[in-house]
């Protein structure tokens, strides 16, 4: 009676340690997806400065002043 009980205690545990390992791995795919986003998000933001930051050189240049002097 002991051994069907350890038994069944233990294939418990098993599928126990199984669904915690899927629940690991659902997190981390979900941060991975979280960082990803984030990094597109600060390439994005990264284009766009430079985007404004090249569209001032022109200006200042078209007003005669040199940008790099700042």
């Amino acid at each position: 009676m002991i051994t069907r009980w350890w038994k069944l205690h233990q294939r418990e545990q098993e599928r126990q340690d199984k669904e915690l390992q899927r629940q690991r791995a659902q997190r981390a795919e979900t941060a991975l997806e979280q960082a990803e986003t984030a990094l597109e998000q600060a390439e994005a933001a990264l284009v766009e400065e430079q985007r404004r930051a090249q569209a001032l050189s022109d200006r200042l240049k078209a007003l005669g002043i040199d940008p790099d002097q700042f």
